[in-house]
């Protein structure tokens, strides 16, 4: 898996007038991708999409640009946000535009007793804006075995995915199965967010407790969520008016690469 995961980096990377970048969250999937990517573009850019609240996600995020020496880190600023419920499940999405197309990435607020949170309108309502985006390639560590709160199984399409006006995405751990991708990180004996991820009997596995999960925020989304009671109770206001039916709604959520089924 690694031989050909690191012959398809090449490839891509060595496309004319390629300008790349890696989606990267930190996550096991992206750490993974960017260990393969370094070996052959070491100083490649990075896409760290950071929400502004709780910067105690970013923690080991922060660690590997200090340890890896990651010299060119990027934030982006959403150019939309909408709310979506499926499968009883309200989340937020994001939009980041590149050129006349944009890249939709979930925020899934949840509740946890005794952590910081979040108010759903607060990132709902976040600053909006356009970013400079220079890029023509994006590699991401997507895997078709992925699976989210939102959009459950996300299969993908293919390795590269093209549209025009947009940069390419390349998958190059996209066959990667779970074991695939932890033997890869403890051969190569990559870090791991360790209050994120634990060892079981059976292998490396995702912590039940996600307070240390830079891929939630600790929130609340009742007021968001549709319902027939007009007032929900808020953790900090007490009881408010839900607001579902007001705010900014998507019926799709599907990032472009995401198979529909």
């Amino acid at each position: 898996m690694k031989t050909a995961a690191l012959e398809f980096i090449r490839r891509v990377l060595a496309s004319p007038g390629c300008r790349p970048a890696v989606l990267w969250s930190s996550g096991k999937d992206s750490m993974a991708l960017l260990h393969l990517v370094r070996q052959v573009q070491p100083q490649i850019p990075v896409i760290l999409l950071r929400e502004p609240y709780q910067p105690y996600r970013y923690a080991f995020a922060e660690r590997i640009i200090a340890e890896w020496q990651l010299n060119e880190v990027h934030d982006l600023i959403p150019n939309a946000s909408h709310v979506c419920t499926r499968n009883g499940v309200t989340s937020l999405i994001h939009s980041y535009r590149f050129g006349e197309h944009t890249l939709k990435l979930p925020v899934d607020l949840i509740e946890l007793d005794g952590q910081p949170w979040v108010c759903g309108l607060d990132v709902l309502g976040r600053p909006k804006g356009v970013s400079q985006t220079p890029w023509n390639l994006l590699l991401s560590g997507a895997r078709s075995a992925d699976a989210n709160m939102l959009l459950g199984h996300m299969p993908l399409a293919a390795h590269v995915i093209k549209q025009p006006n947009f940069p390419d995405a390349a998958f190059p751990l996209r066959d990667w199965s779970d074991a695939d991708l932890w033997a890869y990180l403890e051969n190569e004996q990559v870090p791991v967010q360790e209050n994120r991820y634990e060892r079981a009997v059976d292998g490396w596995r995702e912590r039940a407790d996600k307070r240390g999960n830079p891929d939630y925020l600790a929130g609340c989304v009742r007021c968001l969520e549709p319902g027939k009671d007009q007032t929900v109770s808020c953790p900090r206001y007490g009881t408010v008016n839900r607001v579902a039916d007001t705010v900014a709604r998507t019926d799709n959520p599907l990032p472009f690469y995401i198979q529909q089924n």
